[in-house]
């Protein structure tokens, strides 16, 4: 959803954009509503884009787009809007992460 967000606000300010999924097809709604913008694969986006922003939720916002990868696309500005927000339903109103303090 995120991912979504951002690439749609990208191409409302008139940039280039390619939005990668590890099943593309299940980005025909945004395509859609879209047609400016392009989709493929993690890899396929990480190769067109100038600046790659990794925009997933939870455990799946870097693992596709690295998918073994090591390191980021040479030359290319990686920005980490990824949310580390867990599967767990809000404590007293407070979302949970699956992270801590202590991890980078």
């Amino acid at each position: 959803m995120w991912a979504r967000t951002l690439a749609s606000g990208f191409l409302k300010h008139g940039h280039k954009v390619t939005i990668g999924s590890r099943t593309p097809d299940k980005l025909a709604d945004w395509a859609a509503a879209n047609p400016a913008g392009a989709t493929g694969t993690f890899a396929g986006a990480a190769a067109f884009g100038e600046l790659i922003v990794l925009a997933g939720e939870g455990f799946g916002g870097c693992g596709g787009f690295c998918g073994g990868r090591r390191g980021e696309p040479d030359g290319k500005t990686v920005a980490d809007a990824c949310n580390p927000i867990a599967d767990a339903p809000p404590d007293h109103g407070v979302l949970q992460f699956f992270t801590t303090h202590h991890e980078r």
